[in-house]
Formats: structure tokens, C-alpha cells, sequence
């Protein structure tokens, strides 16, 4: 992946922090509650920028657990590397924009993406999707962190924001129109995810919903 693209991920990591201000830890810890992370789990973190929901999972795990963290921007993933450097339950991989993910069937117990699977469009999500419900054991869950339809005023103002000002410096975040307009839960049903329901709601417009594989 270009260093280009690395620094646009890194923009957009520093765009979600200020989103989310000054609810940034309580996001992550939300996202890892809802997870239902056990010590023993493999958790598949997608879009794990420079791993700062790691430092939030390892804790969690035992020594039998494991998390494994991808992303497409290699100087994201090397920057995750020297955080983690002396973790021994968490790594980190570089995967590239064909969605295919490099792990055997059933592999994974959780797999979670926070904020990333907007930035991808109709077809790249359903592949994504269909790689998670691979990579998933049965009964696996899947817990998606995502942008849904605004219910206040914030998460209005955030739609357009997003899509008359963020896309100008960010030009995936076009991708995001399905997702301000609620049909994210539809296109993951699609896939043959089962149970797919929000859970939890921030900010009026921050979707926490999971999936059974």
C-alpha cells in the first residue's frame, strides 16, 4: 500500500477521534464489552489503524487468547507493531483492497470492525462480509461498530459534514451514504449473518450491532 494511502488512514484516524470527542475511551470500551470477549477467544479486529483497540482487548485475553489485527496501510500496521512490541497474544497484518482475508476457515471466534466497513463500497463490503462469515467458527459473532441513521441533531449535523466537507479530504467517505441511510443491518442479513441486531446507540448516530454467523 502507498504511503499515500497510509497517511489518508491516518487523517481518518485522527477525523474519528474528533467525531467522537470527548467519547473517545467510552467508545472503545464499549465496543469491547459488547464483543463478549472471552480469555480464550481469537478476536479478528479489521480496520486496526496503528492497534488502539488492542490495548483495550488484550486485557482480556488470557495467554491461550489471541487478537489479530489487519488493515491496508502498511505504515499503520508497522506503527501497530512497535506499540505492541512486547504483547505476546496480539499481531498484526497488512491485507490489500480485494477483501480476501488470509485465514483458514472457522478460524475466529469474534471478528470486529469498528468505523472501517463504511469507507468500502456496496461490492467490497459484501466480500468483506462473506470473508467474516468464512473466517467465523459456527456460532461466531460479529460485532459491527458502524455509522447508521442519524436520530439527533449531532448525528445530523455529522452526515453532512461527512458528505459535503470530510469527502473532499477523504473521497472513500462517499461510501458512507449507505450506511447514513440505515442499510447496513440489510446488506449484512444478505450475507447469511443471523440475529443481526442493534444492541447499543451512540451520539444518535454510532451503531453497535451484532451478527451469528
Amino acid at each position: 500500500m502507498s504511503k499515500t494511502h497510509s497517511d489518508d488512514a491516518l487523517r481518518m484516524e485522527a477525523g474519528m477521534k474528533m467525531y467522537l470527542f470527548p467519547h473517545y475511551k467510552n467508545f472503545r470500551n464499549r465496543t469491547v464489552h459488547l464483543a463478549n470477549i472471552h480469555p480464550d477467544h481469537f478476536v479478528l479486529d479489521y480496520g486496526c489503524g496503528i492497534g488502539l483497540l488492542e490495548d483495550f482487548i488484550v486485557p482480556k485475553l488470557s495467554v491461550k487468547g489471541k487478537v489479530i489485527g489487519v488493515d491496508i496501510g502498511r505504515e499503520l500496521i508497522e506503527l501497530a507493531r512497535k506499540r505492541q512490541v512486547n504483547t505476546q497474544n496480539c499481531e498484526f497484518h497488512c491485507i490489500d483492497l480485494s477483501g480476501q482475508l488470509r485465514f483458514e476457515s472457522e478460524t475466529f471466534d469474534v471478528v470486529i470492525t469498528s468505523l472501517a466497513l463504511h469507507l468500502l463500497d456496496r461490492t467490497q463490503k459484501e466480500i468483506v462480509l462473506k470473508e467474516f462469515r468464512r473466517i467465523l467458527k459456527p456460532n461466531g459473532k460479529l460485532l459491527l461498530v458502524e455509522i447508521g441513521k442519524p436520530t439527533s441533531l449531532i448525528g445530523y449535523c455529522i452526515k453532512l459534514l461527512t458528505l459535503h466537507y470530510w469527502v473532499k479530504f477523504w473521497p472513500y467517505e462517499i461510501n458512507s451514504i449507505d450506511s447514513f441511510a440505515g442499510k447496513l443491518p440489510e446488506i449484512v442479513r444478505s450475507i447469511g449473518f443471523k440475529e443481526v441486531k442493534i444492541i447499543e446507540r451512540m451520539r444518535g448516530y454510532i451503531d453497535f450491532f451484532q451478527c451469528t454467523k
